[in-house]
């Protein structure tokens, strides 16, 4: 038995069911399902009663329940204990899977607080809710997606995507496009993009997509060629568009609200940074 297996058996009886867990966990109904029945062969005794899609605990459940919930809080404060032992955690961490909101609350918490010691982090989409049950991070930045029961979340701010065009494109008469109507186009695309990134190449499976890790190399190319360009209204790239054309994306998935999110349970130090933050408060920077 570990600690993983307790965990997964506390996500079932919080959220009813094995999917919502699952989804929470972010591993597959089947997977969990699997390590859910291990447990109960580990501990010789049914945890669960099945009926359809819902599930409840069972009384045995109920009670492997009253000892796993202090030890997997005693577990996440050992981590961070470790964790600011050796260095790795100082003041707070906040991950995003953007990187503008996340400079854009960085800059508001720092308003408020020019003492705090903040460290952030990129993060996949998938990995929002996993880092901060397993209390890597302190704050995250995530879609509303990732507005599961276990957190607590406020609304941060709304990203529009637009493409930078040569004045001569086909497509630069556009009032908007499409992402099917921009597959099979060449970009020039930013390194380090979080979120957009896997969202533009999994939109666009056709397109070519040429990266640039230096920031310099990619602003040159951004001036003299001829490739499309990403732009947003929240400041995704800050490369010259004079000679080109801005074309807005139309798709709603170019325009993801992103959100701050914390476990319902944070310290009290995360709590107050938190609250100073209030409900979009941070708001569309055009």
């Amino acid at each position: 038995m570990d600690t993983e297996k307790l965990r997964q058996l506390e996500a079932v009886a919080r959220l009813g069911t094995v999917i919502a867990a699952a989804e929470e966990l972010h591993v597959s109904q089947p997977a969990l399902s699997r390590s859910l029945a291990r447990l109960e062969r580990d501990l010789g005794t049914e945890l669960l009663e099945r009926s359809g899609r819902h599930v409840q605990i069972s009384r045995a459940g109920k009670v492997v329940l009253e000892y796993a919930r202090p030890i997997l809080h005693e577990e996440r404060l050992m981590r961070q204990a470790l964790a600011e032992l050796s260095g790795e955690r100082s003041g707070i961490s906040i991950g995003s899977i953007a990187p503008v909101p996340l400079r854009i609350l960085v800059s508001a918490l720092l308003a408020e607080r020019s003492d705090l010691r903040l460290t952030t982090t990129s993060l996949e989409a998938a990995e929002v809710s996993t880092a901060l049950l397993d209390s890597r991070i302190d704050l995250a930045i995530g879609l509303e997606n990732d507005r599961l029961p276990a957190f607590e979340s406020k609304f941060l701010m709304t990203e529009r995507l637009a493409v930078s065009l040569p004045h001569g494109h086909h497509l630069a008469h556009l009032p908007e496009a499409s992402f099917s109507d921009l597959d099979g186009e060449t970009f020039l695309l930013q390194a380090h993009v979080g979120y957009w990134r896997a969202m533009v190449e999994r939109a666009m499976p056709r397109s070519r997509f040429l990266v640039q890790e230096n920031r310099d190399v990619y602003l040159e190319l951004a001036r003299t060629s001829q490739a499309a360009i990403f732009v947003s209204d929240a400041g995704m790239s800050n490369a010259d568009t004079s000679g080109r054309t801005v074309v807005p994306i139309s798709d709603a998935e170019a325009h993801p609200a992103f959100w701050l999110l914390m476990r319902a349970d944070a310290r009290d130090e995360v709590r107050v940074l938190f609250e100073l933050i209030p409900q979009q408060h941070i708001v569309n920077p055009m």
